[in-house]
């Protein structure tokens, strides 16, 4: 499952209440809550542990509207994530950098190979 910004914030949910749906998941541009200012309502912090699904996370590093802390905590929280910080990249990293695809790719095909 690909997600991006307030996408993210709602595969995060679908993750936690129902793994068995989610066999990986790709988080871009997103947060688990409360250190952005799109994410006011939403905080998953505490609930991000229990995702049990390979996760890529993918974040620009010129990212205004969601920082990269944001996408640093994700991957603190989230035991089976890699986090991939996508050089001067913004919000909108999957359509500013083309390689953001292949790298997504690249990730699920790893998971479709298993």
């Amino acid at each position: 499952m690909y997600s991006h910004s307030m996408g993210g914030r709602i595969a995060q949910w679908l993750a936690i209440d129902h793994p068995q749906s989610v066999r990986a998941l790709i988080l871009a541009a997103t947060s688990g809550g409360k250190l952005a200012r799109a994410s006011r309502e939403h905080d998953a912090w505490s609930r991000l542990g229990s995702i049990q699904s390979p996760t890529l996370i993918l974040h620009g590093t010129d990212d205004a509207l969601t920082p990269l802390p944001n996408a640093v905590q994700l991957h603190w929280h989230i035991r089976r994530s890699t986090l991939v910080k996508v050089p001067g990249a913004g919000h909108n990293l999957h359509l500013d950098l083309p390689e953001t695809l292949r790298w997504i790719r690249q990730f699920i095909a790893a998971k479709d190979s298993r």
